[in-house]
Parts: C-alpha cells; sequence; structure tokens
C-alpha cells in the first residue's frame, strides 16, 4: 500500500510496515479502505499517525497530551502539514502564546522567511487564523470560535492549551458536534515521564471526564505518539515521529 512521503514523517521503514499491517487489517475486518476519501479525515501530515487514525473527522474531540515544551511544536508540526499540503483551513487558540511569537514559529517550521512570507499568516493561501486574547471569559471564547466558524469557514480547531479554557471541559464535545469539525485539544502532562508511558491519568485536568467525552486521545513520548483512546481507529504506538523543533532565537 503506497503511502504518500509526507515532509514531517516518521522513518522510511516503519511507514512500509505500518502501511502493509494496516492494510491487512483493514481488509481482514471488512473495514472500509482508508484511500476512501469518503471516509478520510483531515491528516496530520504524519504518515503512521495518520493511517491508525484514518485523519482527523468532523465532530471528533481529540486530546494531545505532551510536556509543556513539546506540545505547541507537536501541534504546530500538524498545521504546517496542513497548510502545506491540503490548504486546510486551520482555526488555532493560543491562549499561552502570543500570536506573533507563534507564526514566528510556524514560519520557521515551514522555512518561509527566506522567501519573505514571514507574514503568511495574512495571506489567503495559507489559510491559519489565529487568536490570542488573553483572559476571556466563555462568552468571548464562543463568540470568537463560531466567528472562525462562520466568517472563515474553518475546518480543524486547535485549543491551546486545556488548562485555559474558559468552558467546562465537558462542553468541548458539544463544541466539536456543533461546529461539525475536529477539535484538537493540547493537554499538559504531570511530572517526570521520562522513564514511564504518559497516561490519561499524568494530565493535569479532569482525567476522568477527558476520557469519558473524547475520540481521540494521543501522548507524546519521547519520539513516539501513544494512542491510548481511539474510537474510530487503533490504539497504539506509532514509532519514531519526528518534526522540526522551533528556533530558539
Amino acid at each position: 500500500m503506497a503511502v504518500k512521503n509526507y515532509y514531517f514523517n516518521i522513518t522510511d521503514s516503519l511507514i512500509s510496515w505500518i502501511g502493509v499491517s494496516l492494510a491487512l487489517r483493514l481488509e481482514n475486518e471488512g473495514m472500509v479502505s482508508w484511500k476512501d476519501a469518503e471516509n478520510r479525515g483531515i491528516e496530520s501530515g504524519f504518515a503512521g499517525l495518520d493511517l491508525e487514525t484514518r485523519g482527523f473527522h468532523n465532530s471528533e474531540l481529540i486530546y494531545i497530551g505532551a510536556p509543556v515544551v513539546r506540545k505547541t511544536d507537536f501541534a504546530l508540526a500538524m498545521v504546517a502539514n496542513m497548510l502545506k499540503f491540503s490548504k486546510t483551513k486551520v482555526g488555532y487558540f493560543s491562549l499561552e502564546i502570543r500570536k506573533e511569537m507563534l507564526i514566528k514559529n510556524l514560519s520557521s517550521i515551514l522555512f518561509m522567511e527566506k522567501f519573505g512570507w514571514s507574514d503568511f499568516i495574512f495571506k489567503e493561501d495559507m489559510p491559519f487564523f489565529c487568536i490570542d486574547t488573553p483572559n476571556m471569559n466563555s462568552t468571548d471564547f464562543l463568540n470568537n470560535v463560531h466567528k472562525l466558524r462562520m466568517k472563515y469557514g474553518i475546518q480543524i480547531l486547535f485549543i491551546d492549551c486545556l488548562e485555559f479554557v474558559p468552558l467546562e471541559i465537558f462542553f468541548l464535545k458539544e463544541l466539536a458536534v456543533e461546529l461539525d469539525i475536529p477539535v484538537i485539544v493540547l493537554a499538559k502532562t504531570t511530572g517526570n515521564l521520562k522513564n514511564k508511558e504518559p497516561d490519561i491519568k499524568d494530565l493535569y485536568t479532569c482525567s476522568d471526564v477527558i476520557e469519558q467525552n473524547a475520540d481521540l486521545i494521543m501522548f507524546l513520548h519521547h519520539s513516539d505518539v501513544i494512542i491510548t483512546k481511539n474510537k474510530n481507529g487503533y490504539e497504539g504506538i506509532v514509532k519514531d515521529v519526528r518534526f522540526k523543533r522551533r528556533r530558539n532565537d
């Protein structure tokens, strides 16, 4: 089964193994083919991850748990892939990092600066819509979300991060269903997980509610992505996921 060679990717040998393995499972279990466009969600651009999740689908609530330093890097790597390869309209709530820094980091990932495109966020061909208003109340948050969906037609929403969302967590699933787009929420993991695989209990916030409402839960652990809940695909470990780190300057 041929797998497109994305810019951010896992190693070629693992792509081959995972691609053949998943194709056989789908065929044997009578599931819809990954290549069926009607059942294919928005791709992250990480081939191994996309094979396991079959992309991010409308109305799905997705949680990504990661250390503070890496969660935004990983999200921006996915955003960069979506913008570069599929021109997906991306909404991004940056509740920790100012918009200017976020744009700089994203520009760095896309290698746009050398082309003079560091302000690409404002160009029609790079539909990335970022809101970084601090200390929003729930009304302001929801108004901004609906503006992104109704006015700009976003196709996926990132929220960075859970600890600053001015809503009760159980409303996030309702929001994903109402907007009819995938909603990806970044969440901080606690403590030192260097020698331990993270799980739902390692999140700072309301792990029981998250586990009940989420369609997909995954964690970054070293260079791997651990999928602990997946209503529309498989659980397990996607090995050796690589993405560009932002520069420190």
